[in-house]
């Protein structure tokens, strides 16, 4: 591959999803292999716990957008703070300040860069271009491949002013 097109992720990794990880972003979630290819790796529990800055007790599948946002899909989820394991979040996120995502584009670099050329397949609504956001690279993936823009955020709750400070 020309090193010109590839994404941020790939310059800077040499991990690739082994096959179990394959098998389950490709066949069972239906995601195109080459966005997965450029959006995800696999990690051991000790490259997984430098990523999140804390102990991680797995490895799993490393999640990173084109804005270097990342997350685990750890391959056994483990639980916080003394909650029970079916309350284990399926995603760790890092230490620190959380953020939206990009998906990585495998074709186009420059993809959400060129706000010209992404206006044109966003939904417009009132002649305005309006991207799609969910829950999720996974789901980002989904949608970008698909040539719907979408931004993830890591997780329902994260972004959103916690109850106790919403002054509604």
């Amino acid at each position: 591959m020309n090193a010109a097109v590839l994404t941020k992720t790939q310059q800077t990794s040499t991990n690739r999803l082994n096959n179990k990880h394959y098998y389950e972003c490709v066949t069972k979630r239906g995601l195109d292999p080459e966005w997965i290819k450029a959006n995800c790796r696999t990690v051991t529990k000790k490259e997984a716990s430098e990523l999140l800055g804390y102990k991680a007790k797995c490895g799993g599948i490393w999640l990173e957008g084109d804005n270097f946002v990342g997350q685990l899909r750890p391959d056994d989820p483990w639980n916080s703070e003394g909650k029970p394991k079916d309350k284990a979040p399926k995603y760790r996120n890092p230490l620190g300040e959380y953020d939206a995502s990009l998906a990585n584009n495998p074709h186009n670099p420059e993809y959400w860069e060129k706000l010209d050329e992404l206006a044109k397949i966003c939904y417009i609504i009132d002649g305005c271009p309006c991207l799609v956001l969910t829950e999720g690279l996974f789901k980002a993936i989904a949608g970008c491949s698909n040539e719907i823009p979408t931004i993830s955020i890591p997780g329902v709750e994260q972004g959103l002013t916690p109850g106790k400070d919403d002054p509604q």
